[in-house]
C-alpha cells in the first residue's frame, strides 16, 4: 500500500455543535491531502448543526452525515465506527480543529509499515490562545516499535506512549485492529481511555510522529470540562469494572503501571459517591460490589500500599466511612 492510497477516517460526534463545528469541518476540507472521509454523527441537535452538516455533505461527498436521536456521546462514537471505510480512524471534537498538514504528515510516515496505532502532538487553546503542548504529547522526536506490546512500548518510549492510556484523540487507529471493540457505557466519561487501552492491548505495533496534528479547543461545557455527577460516576465505575474484567485474560506482565493506577482512580470514584451518606444508602449493593473489586484488584497487582490513609479508611469500611465523613461536613458548615 503507497502513502496515497492509505485512508483516513475522522469520526466527529455533534450535538449542538453549530458555534463552532464549521471550524472543524473546515479544517478537514483544507487537508493537504485528499484521501479521507468525513464520519460526522449529529446525536439528536437542537440547534441549526443538522443544516451545517448537511450543507458541508452536499458540498462534498467525503463528509458523510448520520443522524441519531439523542443518545449521548458513547452512542454517536459506537455509531461512528460502524461506518468506518479507511485504513485509519481517528476522533475530533466537533469543537476542536486539525492542522492541515496532519493527513499529509501521517501517510508519509506510514509508509508500508502500517502501524496498529499513530500519536501525534497536540496543542491545547483557550480563549482562541495556545496554551502550550498537551503533557501527553510532549515528544519531540520520532519513534516506532513493532512486534511489541503497549507495555513494551511504554517502557521503551515513556514519553512517547503516554497518550495511549488517556482520551481517545491525538491518534490515528488502523481499523483492521478494531474487530469488534467499541465504547462502553453512556456517559463518555472515562470510556475514551479505555477504549484507548484495550485498542492497544490489541496492536503490537506502535508509533510516534513528532507533528502538532490536533488542536484541542479547552471549553467548560465539553464532556472532559464537566462536573461528574452521581449517575456519572456510577456509570465510571461499570466502565472501570468493565475494563479490568476485559484485561484479565492478559498477562499480568502486560499490564502496564497507568493501568494499575487506574485501580485507586477507581476506588475514588467510589469514595466520591460515598460523601454523601444519602447517595451511600441508595447505592450501597453497588458500593459494596465494586470496593469487593478494588480490594481484588489491589491484591491482585500487589497495589494496596499506593492506597492514602483515607482510601486504606474507606476500603476497610465504606459505611463508617460515609458517617465519618457526614459528621464532618457538618461540623465545617456550622
Amino acid at each position: 500500500m503507497t502513502e496515497n492510497n492509505i485512508k483516513f477516517s475522522v469520526i466527529m460526534p455533534c450535538y449542538n455543535s453549530e458555534q463552532y463545528v464549521k471550524k472543524a469541518i473546515d479544517s478537514i476540507l483544507n487537508q493537504t491531502y485528499g484521501n479521507w472521509e468525513l464520519i460526522a454523527v449529529n446525536d439528536g441537535s437542537a440547534d441549526s448543526t443538522p443544516e451545517i452538516l448537511a450543507e458541508a455533505s452536499l458540498k462534498d461527498s467525503r463528509i458523510k452525515v448520520f443522524t441519531k436521536e439523542n443518545g449521548g456521546y458513547v452512542s454517536a462514537v459506537n455509531c461512528g465506527m460502524q461506518n468506518i471505510s479507511g485504513d485509519y480512524f481517528m476522533f475530533l471534537g466537533s469543537d476542536d480543529f486539525l492542522n492541515h498538514t496532519l493527513f499529509e504528515s501521517a501517510a508519509q510516515n506510514i509508509g508500508s509499515s502500517l502501524p496498529d496505532c499513530i500519536a501525534f502532538k497536540t496543542e491545547k487553546i483557550l480563549n482562541n490562545k495556545s496554551i502550550g503542548t498537551d503533557s501527553y504529547t510532549s515528544f519531540d522526536t520520532f519513534a516506532q516499535l513493532s512486534d511489541t506490546t503497549l507495555k513494551k512500548y511504554r517502557e521503551k518510549y515513556p514519553e512517547h506512549s503516554q497518550i495511549f492510556c488517556v482520551r481517545d484523540t491525538s491518534r490515528f487507529y488502523r481499523t483492521q485492529t478494531l474487530k469488534n471493540l467499541t465504547y462502553y457505557g453512556k456517559t463518555g466519561f472515562d470510556a475514551d481511555g479505555i477504549f484507548s487501552m484495550l485498542f492497544c492491548h490489541n496492536s503490537s505495533s506502535f508509533m510516534s510522529i513528532p507533528v502538532t496534528g490536533y488542536y484541542w479547543v479547552l471549553r467548560e461545557d465539553s464532556v472532559s470540562g464537566r462536573t461528574p455527577s452521581e449517575k456519572t460516576n456510577l456509570d465510571r465505575l461499570n466502565n472501570w469494572q468493565y475494563f479490568y474484567n476485559e484485561i484479565n485474560s492478559i498477562s499480568d506482565d502486560e499490564v502496564t503501571d497507568d493501568e494499575k493506577n487506574y485501580i485507586i482512580y477507581y476506588a475514588q470514584i467510589i469514595t466520591l459517591i460515598s460523601k454523601n451518606i444519602n447517595d451511600y444508602r441508595k447505592n450501597k449493593a453497588v458500593i459494596i460490589d465494586h470496593r469487593k473489586n478494588v480490594l481484588r484488584l489491589l491484591k491482585k497487582y500487589n497495589y494496596y500500599k499506593k492506597c492514602g490513609l483515607i482510601m486504606k479508611f474507606f476500603l476497610f469500611s465504606p459505611a463508617l466511612y460515609a458517617v465519618f465523613y457526614g459528621i464532618i461536613k457538618k461540623i465545617v458548615n456550622r
